[in-house]
């Protein structure tokens, strides 16, 4: 199998799933159990929160902006 840096750094999920099926694995969504070990909210330390969170607003992320 040969992985060319060009097509890992344009479509990333597409390459891993190759990857992953010349490995012989099933494609799985990512979990993790990681959780902030801070009890204050973010809002408390970012000065931009808001616009922090409009920006993430439709993304990946937003659920990192909850206030």
């Amino acid at each position: 199998m040969e992985i060319a840096y060009e097509d890992v750094s344009s479509g990333p999920q597409e390459e891993t799933a190759k990857g992953l099926a010349f490995l012989g694995h099933a494609r799985e969504p990512l979990q993790t159990s990681l959780r902030s070990s801070d009890p204050q909210p973010l809002s408390a330390f970012l000065t931009n929160f808001s616009k922090a969170r409009d920006t993430l607003a439709n993304t990946e992320f937003a659920g990192m902006c909850s206030a």
